[in-house]
């Protein structure tokens, strides 16, 4: 397998390339192999410490934000917010990349409490 598509992503593995629509996204090294290893492992938790191994080949016992300023860069180089994707921040546990989806609504006549419903 030489790619990886989610679109509007697709990663060039041999090249270690990342393109949006098409269009190349200047990563760093680092970059490159979390935001791979973030849309490989979709859906799922990564804690920072599984990242940390992952990523940066070091072992998890020191205290760092190495992983947080990736990620942020990574949020804004990849453009997410608008995109179907987003990294999510799970607290005391580390991050997440999810499909997004997008909710339709049909107009619903909105049902309305009396005050005696209201009340109860």
């Amino acid at each position: 397998m030489d790619y990886l598509r989610c679109e509007p992503f697709a990663f060039d593995l041999a090249s270690r390339q990342l393109f949006r629509e098409n269009e190349p996204i200047e990563l760093t090294s680092k970059e490159f192999e979390l935001a791979l290893y973030l849309f490989e492992n979709r859906e799922a938790v990564i804690s920072r410490k599984k990242l940390l191994e992952a990523v940066w080949e070091t072992t998890a016992d020191i205290h760092t934000r190495t992983v947080d300023a990736h990620v942020s860069r990574l949020r804004q180089k990849l453009q997410l917010d608008s995109t179907r994707w987003q990294i999510c921040s799970i607290y005391k546990h580390g991050y997440s990349l999810r499909e997004t989806t997008t909710i339709i609504t049909t107009d619903v006549p909105e049902k309305r409490l009396s005050e005696t419903e209201y009340e109860a």
